[in-house]
């Protein structure tokens, strides 16, 4: 048999009987071994050889175990250990993430390089009910096909194509005035879920930077801080509610919201808290975020402007301020506009006649109509 003149020089390989009497070959590391197909010198016994060796290399940056050399699973180590992933902030590598492990967990064995649009969106049809979740998955694919292009291990960005799927929900609704009343109705001043209210709808801030503001953050009356999400800088005048709040609490911690231990919230922990004390009041449909855009509202109930609503809230284009005011009272917005470009009300109506069909006719035209008719 000619398999038994073959002499192999591989690191780790060597060859056994199997229970037919048959010669196999192996890789063997650190008491492991692993089979390889195929013939010695044949394109399939060095292509398992290969996988065999590259399954057992040592992970590189975080992640779970090492599936092999192309693989997806790899190609995600690689991006986790890259200075690409390490620049975003630590919101959207939490976010990227998750969608790898998803990756990871279900086709983490399979190469990178044969994944291909219709793969990507089978998934997010998969994700059609939630389409911003499926948009999610596919902005952190692209980030990682982009990542693969440019490090050269693959040649084509096929995930490119793939579009977004259409939003049709206007996102987090806005808070009303009739909510809001009844959160304050059910949490006192001076509780935690009171002054957790307060900051996260007079700041205007995400769930994420409110839940680290502290007394460095309030300086001579003005909230300054820079937003963890954009990195966007914000400083504007503190609203007389909230301090009326924060005057009865200590300062003496870095952030104004602890836990009952005195810790700090997590951004996790701080959000399914306040989920909590909303349900207490008897409310539903409404979040966190739904307070960020009561406040853009009633800035532009007020009659601020879409660049003044960005300087408090941060947003960075007006697009953004377009979408989180457009619950605003619009009767009311009406009325401040014809206001402004005509006068008050009781002005108009003195400016303004009311014609009467008859009376406002000329004596003299009446008397040709009289003639003619």
């Amino acid at each position: 048999m000619m398999c038994l003149m073959v002499k192999v020089q591989l690191p780790g390989v060597s060859s056994y009987r199997d229970r037919h009497g048959g010669l196999r070959w192996r890789y063997r590391y650190k008491g492991t071994h692993k089979t390889l197909k195929g013939q010695p010198g044949s394109a399939e016994f060095m292509a398992s050889y290969q996988a065999a060796v590259a399954g057992h290399a040592k992970p590189e940056g975080a992640g779970a175990e090492f599936t092999g050399l192309g693989s997806n699973a790899w190609l995600i180590v690689k991006f986790y250990a890259s200075p690409e992933f390490a620049a975003y902030r630590p919101s959207t590598k939490d976010t990227m993430r998750r969608q790898f492990e998803w990756l990871r967990k279900n086709h983490g064995d399979k190469p990178f390089g044969v994944l291909e649009a219709r793969h990507v969106r089978q998934w997010m049809d998969a994700k059609r009910q939630t389409p911003n979740a499926a948009n999610t998955m596919l902005k952190a694919l692209r980030n990682l096909s982009k990542f693969a292009v440019d490090r050269g291990y693959i040649k084509q960005d096929k995930i490119r194509e793939v579009r977004k799927l259409k939003v049709k929900s206007e996102g987090y609704r806005a808070w009303t005035e009739e909510q809001i009343a009844a959160f304050e109705a059910h949490h006192k001043p001076g509780t935690r879920a009171r002054l957790a209210f307060m900051l996260l709808l007079y700041t205007g801030q995400r769930l994420g930077d409110v839940h680290l503001l502290g007394p460095q953050h309030l300086t001579n009356g003005r909230v300054r801080l820079k937003q963890e999400k954009t990195g966007q800088a914000v400083d504007f005048a503190a609203p007389k509610p909230l301090l009326d709040e924060l005057a009865l609490w200590p300062k003496t911690n870095l952030a104004f919201l602890v836990t009952q231990t005195g810790a700090p919230f997590t951004k996790g922990g701080f959000g399914n808290w306040f989920r909590d004390c909303v349900k207490e009041a008897g409310l539903s449909g409404v979040s966190s975020h739904g307070l960020r855009k009561s406040m853009a509202r009633r800035l532009a109930e007020a009659g601020a402007s879409s660049h003044e609503i960005m300087a408090v809230t941060g947003h960075q284009t007006l697009a953004e301020v377009d979408r989180y005011t457009r619950s605003a009272n619009r009767a009311g917005m009406g009325d401040k506009a014809i206001n402004k470009a005509f006068g008050s009300e009781e002005n108009q109506n003195k400016n303004w006649r009311t014609l009467d069909p008859v009376s406002q006719i000329e004596p003299q035209t009446i008397e040709r109509k009289q003639e003619n008719g």
